[in-house]
């Protein structure tokens, strides 16, 4: 059977060098390294595989290993940018992996930065403009509920009236008649 030069062209998988410098380094495991060789085999024109938790513990290495520990290097490997899957936690079956680095058919290069960047950072710091405090800043955060509270409790600090809308049940003091008993007539009761 003869095989055409088109399909020639796409039947090969390339290896950054960049891997192999990043084990050599210590960045990369062995069991890691291997894995993402694998991963890399299995590869298809547009940068990703389908892999299953299963065949990869009994494919990837030379003895089979557990599921859990081949979660563990995926996870591995993700956290430093290597690969990229949709996390799967509860899940079962097969999942596409995204390779980094991968040498697209029309010679351009496909690199993973798009999926890391949707990640959201938590020590972001904001700027505050002139017209927003950070009082307000912090209150953009909170719950509706927890902004009228919050402007009542203000409200009180500044000297004004409480909103009729936070009175409850159990602090409307004002349609109460006092007790007959005046303070002195408490202490004679003690």
């Amino acid at each position: 059977m003869k095989m055409s030069m088109e399909s020639k062209k796409l039947n090969y998988t390339t290896l950054p060098r960049q891997i192999l410098s990043d084990w050599e380094s210590g960045k990369l495991s062995n069991p890691e390294r291997n894995l993402l060789f694998f991963l890399r085999s299995k590869g298809n024109p547009f940068g990703y595989c389908s892999v299953e938790m299963g065949a990869l513990a009994i494919d990837a290495f030379n003895s089979p290993v557990d599921k859990s520990y081949i979660n563990k290097l995926l996870l591995s490997l993700r956290s430093k940018r290597y690969i990229w899957y949709e996390n799967r936690k509860g899940h079962r079956g097969s999942f596409q992996v995204h390779l980094d680095l991968w040498l697209m058919k029309d010679g351009g290069l496909r690199m993973l930065d798009q999926y890391f960047s949707q990640t959201p950072v938590r020590n972001k710091e904001v700027e505050v403009t002139q017209n927003q405090t950070e009082d307000e800043e912090e209150d953009e955060e909170l719950s509706q509920r927890s902004k009228d509270l919050i402007k009542s409790i203000r409200a009180i600090a500044g000297g004004k009236k409480m909103n009729a809308s936070v009175r409850g049940y159990d602090n409307d003091n004002e349609n109460k008649k006092e007790n007959d008993l005046t303070t002195k007539g408490r202490e004679k009761l003690y």
